[in-house]
């Protein structure tokens, strides 16, 4: 896998000049969010993650194989703490929300966003719920994305079939970028 950069550069070349509001579903260690801070000055992020223990986990989510759904409260607290420091220069534009998705979700103005970036619960129920929950938030032309489509090795994810099946009841063009990315223009 390449860096969050790599990730990262498909949403910021593709994105307007001037203020734009976006949000990264799955943030973990806040990598890509400070990157996007940081290449964007006019950005306001909303980062969502639950950063729960795999307790707190839907089984789904445990079983397609990420290894984030495995992850222990003390690892989870600490990979939060890494993205409130990893984005630390640009809290007054980081809106970080440490819920669930779809709770999220319900707090973000319908058609206020210029892009949704979804790399957070990869089984096929979870990726169908973001794509739902979060794709009404997209302005018309706007960016829907996210990471893992058609991973080579982990063969449990869900992101290919979900973001396949959405594309295909709602007319979507869905265009592959660098590093396992999808993207498809609300």
């Amino acid at each position: 896998m390449m860096p969050p950069s790599v990730r990262a550069e498909e949403i910021i070349r593709r994105m307007p000049s001037g203020p734009i509001r976006g949000a990264e579903i799955g943030v973990f260690k806040g990598q890509m969010s400070a990157i996007l801070l940081s290449r964007l000055p006019g950005l306001t992020l909303y980062m969502v993650d639950s950063w729960a223990p795999t307790e707190a986990q839907p089984q789904a989510y445990k079983d397609c194989g990420d290894f984030h759904a495995g992850l222990g409260a003390e690892k989870q607290e600490r990979c939060y703490r890494e993205a409130l420091a990893a984005v630390r220069f640009a809290l007054d534009r980081a809106v970080v929300m440490r819920m669930d998705s779809a709770v999220a979700a319900l707090r973000v103005d319908d058609g206020s966003l210029d892009f949704v970036f979804i790399d957070a619960d990869h089984s096929l129920p979870g990726v169908l719920a973001d794509i739902d929950s979060w794709s009404r938030k997209v302005k018309p032309g706007g960016l829907l994305c996210g990471h893992d489509y058609d991973h080579p090795i982990k063969t449990g994810f869900g992101v290919k079939a979900g973001v396949d099946l959405r594309a295909s009841e709602r007319g979507w063009n869905v265009t592959l970028g660098a590093d396992m990315t999808w993207l498809v223009r609300l």
